[in-house]
This record gives structure tokens, sequence and C-alpha cells, in this order.
């Protein structure tokens, strides 16, 4: 791994030295205490170890970065103190990650394998490899053993769930052991080929997750962890062994093109599922370029220190080292972009003009309660909007309790309450899915009847998209059909912008423009709800659900709602 300063990556190297100034002056290293482990088992709350922990990683790399750029005695003395408090840790694994029994954590927590536990093995190991001409006897033992006995032989000794999860489980996990392996086992072929072979098994998984449209469903952020880590290994074992096989899949193309296809505005994606804003990583991004050919979404400069919040090696020395000319600091790629596997319609016009919706079904990793859902937009700015990723908690991932947030619930997404009832969650999927493409509009229609439950009476029920984006206007048609009479549907609609009512319309108005919806009913009952959400970061937000609410006699409902963007 060979670090070479250029002018794009320059603002990193500055950012990682002054990080470095500052862990210097630290007169000790932050602790993880008990009480953090204890609140989660008690109350959920996975904040306060998480918030300990993470600090741990930071220190960790950024101290690693340094070493790339510049080595000295006081800096290895650092670094070799972190590695031995991180060696010295309960457990590499998150609470939220461990097995609970009788309100208590299992005795076999220590040797616990998820996302964490591997990333920290990785880390570790790829220091040894890096760094073990100046690390003394001591850390490099420690390193080795603690690997080995918490890793290494727990993998072995029995079949992990991981192996076969179709999501970034087994990507990251997978990729994140066989680098270890690569860095630390090439004195022990046996044991790194029986590491390789369960390496195999989770990347199979993981690619088994994607159609061949390549689109994520868990979302853009989840992109870039699960692919990127599968990257990451592909490469080292690509220089390691001179073999390329990780890298020929004609699959990977595709799933390298997802987030220009999801771009939505200047360097803003959809955020279906459980994605986040945070920013994608330029090393990840690049290597993307060189190695599949693939068009890149608008990104202003290198990856900054923070952008990754669990401070991640593997992906920010790639960001230090990978970064590079390629990146797309100047254009937006602007595109109708329809993933036919997964039903997603993405359309990112050069006037401005925003859309998104899916049809899809209802039970993704990270999934929401959200087929036919939509956002529209003009610029950089969203009117009607899907919230992405809320605040992980224990209950976040609950099934049961999971859909009564509203992040999660279709509720929270622009999408019908029928007789009182949202759609749920399990194996219910959008029917008679049909895209239709000309130069002047796009018709997406879906039939929802299925992600209803039964008690809702719906025999059938088509939503139709009809969009004009040269126009910026799209017509949404609502067609039901009841089996019993006296139903009511709410529409809803749902915005960080608060709407102004008046007359027969309804405007959100942004920073660019003002949204539209005109000639509502008199008969129509709408009303604006606030309410908060905690975002993925463990803030507060307003949000405005708009509601059109009608009630009827008759057996069936027909709707005809018109949206269009002013500037």
């Amino acid at each position: 791994m060979k670090f070479i300063e250029n002018t794009i990556n320059k603002s990193l190297v500055e950012e990682i030295l002054a990080a470095k100034d500052d862990i210097l002056k630290m007169k000790t290293i932050p602790s993880i205490d008990l009480k953090g482990y204890q609140i989660y088992l008690k109350e959920g709350n996975r904040s306060i170890f998480e918030t300990q922990y993470f600090e741990r990683r930071r220190l960790l790399s950024v101290m690693g970065l340094s070493m790339l750029i510049e080595k000295n005695k006081r800096d290895i003395e650092c670094l070799e103190n972190i590695i031995w408090q991180v060696c010295s840790e309960y457990t590499w694994a998150l609470p939220a990650h461990l097995t609970i029994k009788d309100n208590t954590y299992d005795k076999n927590a220590r040797y616990c394998i998820d996302l964490f536990s591997a990333e920290t093995a990785q880390t570790l190991a790829e220091f040894y490899e890096l760094y073990k001409e100046f690390f003394s006897t001591e850390i490099k033992d420690r390193i080795i053993y603690e690997i080995n006995n918490r890793v290494f032989t727990p993998l072995l000794d029995k079949k992990w769930d991981f192996e076969d999860k179709e999501n970034n489980w087994s990507a990251v996990i997978g990729s994140s052991l066989g680098m270890a392996a690569i860095s630390i086992l090439g004195d022990n072929p046996l044991r790194q080929k029986q590491i390789f072979e369960k390496v195999d098994t989770c990347l199979e998984s993981y690619l088994k997750g994607f159609k061949n449209d390549g689109a994520c469903v868990e979302g853009v952020g989840y992109w870039a962890y699960g692919f990127g880590y599968y990257c990451y290994f592909a490469e080292k074992y690509k220089l390691a062994f001179k073999n390329n096989k990780y890298l020929e899949n004609p699959l990977l193309k595709n799933i390298a093109n997802f987030p220009v296809g999801m771009e939505i505005g200047r360097g803003k994606f959809v955020q279906f599922a459980d994605s986040t804003i945070a920013e994608l990583p330029t090393g990840l991004l690049c290597y993307c370029k060189k190695h599949f050919s693939v068009s890149l979404p608008y990104t202003k400069k290198v990856s900054v220190l923070y952008d990754n919040e669990c401070y991640r090696w593997a992906e920010l020395s790639r960001n230090l080292i990978w970064t590079n000319s390629t990146l797309n600091s100047s254009d937006t790629v602007f595109k109708r972009k329809y993933f036919e596997d997964e039903q997603w319609l993405i359309i990112n016009e050069e006037n401005g003009f925003l859309f998104a919706a899916k049809a899809g079904k209802n039970n993704d990793s990270h999934n929401h309660n959200d087929v036919g859902n939509f956002v529209l937009g003009f610029k950089d700015e969203l009117f009607l909007i899907d919230f992405g990723a809320g605040k992980y908690t224990k209950d976040y991932f609950n099934d049961e309790k999971r859909y009564n947030m509203l992040v999660n619930r279709s509720m929270g997404h622009s999408v019908p309450i029928i007789n009182d009832n949202e759609e749920i969650f399990g194996n219910y999927k959008a029917s008679n899915v049909i895209i239709d493409r000309s130069k002047e509009k796009v018709t997406f229609s879906m039939n929802l009847e299925n992600v209803y439950p039964l008690i809702t009476n719906l025999i059938s029920f088509n939503r139709e998209f009809d969009i004009y984006p040269d126009k910026r206007f799209i017509d949404i048609k609502d067609n039901m059909l009841f089996d019993e009479k006296d139903n009511k549907v709410y529409q809803n609609f749902v915005s960080k912008i608060k709407p102004i009512i008046n007359n027969n319309t309804i405007k959100w108005t942004g920073s660019y423009g003002t949204l539209t919806l005109e000639h509502i009913s008199d008969l129509d009952d709408v009303v604006v709800l606030q309410e908060k959400i905690t975002n993925h970061y463990g803030t507060y937000e307003t949000i405005y659900r708009t509601l059109i609410r009608k009630s009827f006699i008759s057996k069936t409902y027909s709707s005809k709602l018109t949206f269009y963007i002013d500037t």
C-alpha cells in the first residue's frame, strides 16, 4: 500500500495530520465502560457504547493513516498503545450484535464475529503487514494472537449465519476476514485456504442479493459499505496472488454503476430503505471508474476523514490511496434510469426536475414499507421526501416494533392510508408493473392491492405516475375497487417543508421553487400534521404529513392529482 500525495488527496492528508497532532496531545486513551453494555440491555440504547467504541476506532485509524504519510518514534508508540487497548477490549463486536440470554450477554461474547469485530481484525492485520518492521515484538505477537483467538478460530469452528446473508453482512465480514488472512497468514497456507473457503461462501451469498440491474435494495450507503469491502478484498487478493477471479463476474459492472443511477440532484441520492445522507467514499468511486469503466456521480472533493462515522480503516485508507483525478468534481449525470429488476425509477433532468418512485416489495434487507412511494423535487431540493434511515436502536431491528416508527412504516412515505390501514411488512409486492418511456412522457404503473392487509377490503388498487419531465409536472392516478361499500382513502404526502393550503391548491415552497398540487375538490378534507422523527444521527427533525381525506359510499375510488413545479 503505497501513499503518494497529490493535489486531489492533499486536503485529506492535512486533515489526518491535524487529527494526529490532537491525538498525540491526549493524556489517556478513552475507555469503553461497562455502562454502555448495560444500558443497551436495559434500554436498547446503542449510542452510549458506540460513541466510546468508535472514538477508539477513530484513534486507531487516524494513527494508522498518519503512518502511511510519515513515521516517527512518537507516532509508533502512540499507535502501539492504542492497539494494546483495542486488543484488551471485552469483545470487538457491538452489544447490538451479541447473543443475549436471560437479559445478559452470552459467555462467548468475546468470540462473536460481527461486522465490527471483522473490521477490527482486518485493521490490525493490515497494520501488522504494513508496519511490522516498526512494531515491538509484544504488539506483533498480541495482534496475531487476538485475531486468531477472537476471529479465525471461531470462524472455522462452526457455520455462521452471516455466511448466507444476501446483504452487506456477508460482504463486509467475508472481505474483512479475507484481507486479514492475506495480511497475516502468508506463512500458514492451509489455514489461509480454510479462511478463503469461508470467504467464498460469504461473497457468493452477497452477490446472490443482486439481480442483473445491479440495484442494492439496502440503499446507496449500504452499496458503499458492502460493495466497497468486496472491492477492497478483490483488489488485495489480485495483488497478492496475481489472480483476478473476484473481479471477473460481469454483474460487478452493473453493481458498480448503481450510485450514478441513484443520483438525484447534484451529488445527492434517493434515500430508499435505510439510506443516509453520507457522502460516498471517493477511493471506491475512483476504483469503480478505473476497473469497471462506469460513470461517477458528482463528488466535490476527496472524502473527508469524518464522512465515515465508524472510522473504518479499509475505507479511509483506500480514500487516501485510490482517490485521483478521475473523480467527477464537475458534472451531474442527467438520466432517466429504470432498475428493471427492483422496479425503481429515477429521473434527474438537466432542467432541474427530480423524481423517483418504486414498486418492488416489502421484505427487502433494511426494509421500509414503501411500495408505490415517490419523491419529487427541483434542482438540489426535494419537496416530497423519503427520510431514509432512522436512528438505530434495539427496537429498530425488531420487526414487531420497527414498523411502529414513522421512518419505516408506510405512513412515513407518500402512499395512501386505506380504510385506516397501512402497507404491511412481509413478502408482499407490487404486481403488473409497467414502464413506458418516450421523450415527452414517462408512465410508471403498478398494482398495489397485495401490499395492504385483507381487512382493507381492496379487490384492486392501481397507481399510475404520468411524468412530464420537460414540463416539470406529474399526474398521479389512483384507482381502487373494494368488495364492500363505505370506504375512506387518505392520500398522504411527506415533506420537510410546511405546506400552504389556499383555495383548491396545496403549495410547498423551497429554496429554488414551489411545488403545487392543484384542483383539490371541496369535498376533500385536507389536514397537515406536524410530527417529529429521529434521523439516523440521533437528531430530531420536524416533518409535515399532508393528508387529503375522502370518505365515500361506493365500492370504487378514482383520483387524479396533478403536481407541477414553478420557479
